[in-house]
């Protein structure tokens, strides 16, 4: 069906495609989406630029680097005498890269990533500018576009996967039932059916045996995020007393600079979603920003299904007991914030007539709110009152 869809599209009036084949011009080409004089219409677009910077940003973790560290020499060592010499220089150049990144970390290369390098380092997280990272890797002075169409024409990422399976002990395959992630996992906990969680643990020796991660192809969208035209962009460097615990990540800052392309190609760019306030930033950092012009932006809005005044949007700062309802990251985990919480929410209860809904920025959030409300006795105070 993919194939087929793809040989479809020069035919078809109506593409219907998800965020990420769309916002990312490698997968564009890939697939063959011309946007030329076309009207791209965008629905759901409330996240449209965190979904563009989260698709063009990339990381990989040191575990990766040494991983694809070990993986590559292996394969040079074996291959080296059928290899033509510039395929030869092309890895040598990925085995400097590795071997740069490593060191950056903290790390040795060649040595196992669970080792400890540093007794005396403390994980820390550093923001540095692109340029920066090239020079201080020592990277500058390679041409990326040539080594990573070597890569994208040889397949050496997809070689090495292959080598790699093919000369290390074969993996065993156990059956095991997925696990529940997001809205699932969510539901999960909160369905008060009498069956038993099945707890799916992972055995230390599968772990060891599973089939490699193509590490590699990690290294090479890192390499293709450095040598793409990013405008407003920053690495973030993390390092620890093991490679392990390291981690490289590429984080796009300028949506606007991978939408222009989309603008500038396309006859109308059509965005719609219910949550799209407030406009003028969303036009300035998508529209704007990516070289339309002001005059041709237009935006029509529909007024509420709630009436103005039947809503009063109200503050609070602190609770019943004059404690402060502090729910930045570093304090929303704490008790006394989750006390206090509890406590705002059963005189909130005593109050309101009808029914009432509690929102939470994440269901992990959400998950340990409510268990922290049931452990305390606040939930059965609740529903008291109310139906949970």
């Amino acid at each position: 069906p993919y194939y087929a869809s793809r040989s479809a599209i020069p035919l078809a009036q109506l593409v219907v495609l998800p965020y990420n084949t769309l916002l990312h011009a490698g997968t564009r080409k890939a697939v063959g989406l011309n946007l030329k004089n076309s009207i791209v219409i965008i629905d759901e677009a409330h996240n449209l630029v965190d979904t563009i910077t989260n698709i063009h940003s990339v990381n990989i973790s040191g575990s990766q680097l040494g991983l694809a560290f070990s993986q590559l020499t292996q394969y040079r060592e074996r291959y080296s005498t059928r290899l033509k010499a510039k395929n030869i220089l092309y890895i040598k150049q990925l085995l400097f890269i590795l071997s740069s990144f490593i060191k950056m970390l903290g790390g040795a290369p060649g040595k196992d990533p669970t080792e400890i390098t540093n007794q005396c380092a403390k994980e820390e997280t550093n923001l540095i500018e692109v340029a920066d990272f090239l020079s201080e890797s020592q990277i500058y002075n390679l041409d990326l576009f040539r080594l990573i169409k070597y890569c994208n024409v040889s397949q050496i990422c997809h070689k090495l996967n292959g080598f790699v399976e093919k000369y290390q002990p074969s993996a065993s395959v156990t059956n095991s039932k997925p696990v529940k992630t997001g809205v699932g996992s969510f539901l999960s906990t909160i369905n008060k059916a009498d069956k038993k969680e099945e707890v799916v643990t992972a055995n230390s020796e599968n772990n060891e045996n599973r089939p490699p991660a193509n590490s590699l192809q990690s290294l090479v969208e890192l390499l293709s995020s450095l040598s793409m035209k990013h405008g407003e962009a920053r690495m973030v460097l993390t390092k620890g007393p093991k490679l392990a615990a390291g981690r490289i990540r590429f984080l796009l800052l300028d949506p606007a600079n991978q939408f222009q392309q989309i603008v500038r190609e396309a006859h109308s760019v059509v965005v719609a979603g219910g949550t799209m306030r407030p406009i003028s930033e969303f036009r300035d950092q998508l529209f704007v920003s990516a070289g339309a012009d002001p005059a041709r932006v237009s935006s029509f809005s529909c007024d509420h299904v709630v009436p103005g005044q039947n809503m009063l949007p109200l503050v609070i700062s602190s609770g019943p007991s004059g404690a402060r309802l502090d729910f930045s990251y570093q304090f929303r985990d704490k008790k006394e914030t989750l006390d206090e919480l509890g406590r705002a929410l059963v005189n909130i209860v005593n109050m309101v007539p009808g029914g009432m809904v509690v929102f939470f920025p994440s269901y992990d959030y959400e998950k340990l709110v409510s268990k922290h409300l049931e452990t305390s006795g606040v939930l059965a105070r609740i529903e008291n009152k109310k139906k949970i």
